[in-house]
């Protein structure tokens, strides 16, 4: 065992010191794709290297050399980025757009000759998945906005302003009036007004996320604003936005159905011998669970299973943890109190909780007569 320590001990201090040396030389070197090339005759990595057995040596190089690459590598593709702000969301080819940028090409033209089709293939793949990110949160906007719409109708029926608000504060700022207008048909409605005729309903803020067995593909393919967003994109571009924007709905609505089963489930008891049979049985539960569909639901209800066991172990945990403090404070009361120290027991009673501080020092003050 003392073998293997001292072994661990010695790799942690060689791991530091060649950290350190690296560290040292780095501080000496300029990010240049020049610098990069004779990195081996820098006077930086020679004092770096020195009196490192070769293969060490070499390995510190090589780190050195990759740090410097990857700084060079993310700067380039920076500006190369902001060179090409503008992206064709239609284009089919997003390769020929960055071969026939002026811009693009000014910045590829410092890196070395074999490195630039490399990163002109790097930025192509970042602007491709840019221009996935960008339209996924297009479509997503757009169905929250449609549920939104559907909410907002609900509650202007109702004249639950504070639902109406509820649901506006969901929405990006730039877009509540015009949601809102939609939804009114453009009518005068006074909140104001409303909100005093009706107060609150103190019902939770409702998800802007379609309802839990929605074919959400069907929502997907069948709504015009969903269609506006991705129509004139490359197909496969399209195929891949429809299929994450549905990923994320799919994740979205088991969340949500998640937490609202988590605050249905609060009153349980955690002690029970099995909470699978508990949620079951409980209505509030059962109620969320069944408005899922039922392959969702069950993933939904082992989430919720595992949440409350692991909330049972994470108690019980505590709880005897906290029981050892109070018997280590309650011990060393005892001590104190043996030996007339009065105020280091004071000391230790007042550290602790006043429910335990009181419980501890009637136990020590009720054992102080029996002893000598």
């Amino acid at each position: 065992m003392a073998r293997e320590a001292r072994q661990v001990l010695q790799q942690h201090l060689e791991a530091d010191n060649l950290a350190a040396r690296e560290a040292q030389a780095r501080t000496t070197l300029d990010p240049s794709w020049e610098e990069l090339d004779a990195i081996e005759r820098s006077a930086g990595v020679q004092d770096a290297v020195a009196g490192l057995p070769p293969d060490v040596g070499r390995h510190l190089e090589q780190r050195l050399r990759n740090g410097i690459e990857h700084e060079l590598v993310s700067a380039n593709l920076d500006d190369a980025r902001q060179d090409l702000a503008e992206i064709d969301r239609g284009s089919h080819d997003l390769s020929e757009a960055v071969r026939d940028d002026e811009g693009v090409q000014r910045v590829l033209e410092a890196v070395p000759t074999h490195r630039r089709a490399e990163l002109e293939a790097e930025l192509v793949g970042r602007l491709e998945r840019e221009r996935i990110w960008s339209e996924t949160a297009a479509v997503r906007a757009a169905l929250e906005e449609q549920q939104a719409l559907v909410l907002l109708e609900q509650a202007l029926g109702a004249n639950d302003a504070e639902r109406i608000d509820q649901i506006l504060d969901q929405l990006p700022e730039a877009s509540r009036n015009a949601v809102f207008e939609r939804a009114t048909s453009g009518e005068r409605v006074d909140l104001d007004e409303m909100r005093w005729m009706h107060p609150s309903s103190g019902l939770p803020p409702p998800d802007l996320l379609p309802p839990p067995k929605t074919d959400l593909g069907a929502i997907l393919f069948d709504s015009p604003a969903v269609d506006d967003i991705v129509e004139g994109l490359p197909s496969d571009v399209r195929r891949q936005v429809l299929e994450r924007a549905q990923a994320e709905l799919e994740a979205d609505v088991r969340r949500a159905a998640l937490e609202r089963a988590q605050v249905a489930a609060g009153d349980l008891d955690p002690r029970v011998a099995d909470p699978a049979d508990v949620l079951r049985s409980d209505q509030q539960v059962f109620q969320v669970l069944d408005a899922l569909p039922r392959e969702m639901r069950a993933d939904v209800e082992s989430r919720l299973v595992a949440t409350i066991e692991e909330q049972r172990l994470n108690d019980a945990v505590d709880a005897a943890q906290h029981a050892i403090e109070l018997d280590r404070a309650e011990a060393a009361a005892r001590d104190a109190a043996a030996a007339g120290d009065l105020h280091t027991m004071q000391s230790i009673l007042h550290s602790l909780d006043p429910a335990d501080a009181e419980a501890v020092g009637d136990a020590v003050r009720a054992d102080i007569p029996a002893r000598p």
